[in-house]
């Protein structure tokens, strides 16, 4: 949360019910996001690698 506040994100006060909402949300468009890159010839290391993640940009 701390790299977002630092970007600039705005973020919720309320860690824990932020958190449950975006595993509901995600749940909604993660398998879509998988197909997509199938389709698109990646992996998902590719997409969201986890190495550098801490690198935004």
């Amino acid at each position: 949360m701390e790299k977002l506040k630092a970007a600039g994100i705005e973020t919720s006060s309320d860690i824990e019910q932020a958190a449950d909402q975006y595993v509901l949300q995600r749940e909604t468009w993660n398998s879509a996001v998988l197909r997509l890159a199938e389709y698109l010839d990646y992996r998902w290391s590719e997409i969201a690698p986890v190495d550098g993640a801490e690198d935004w940009g």
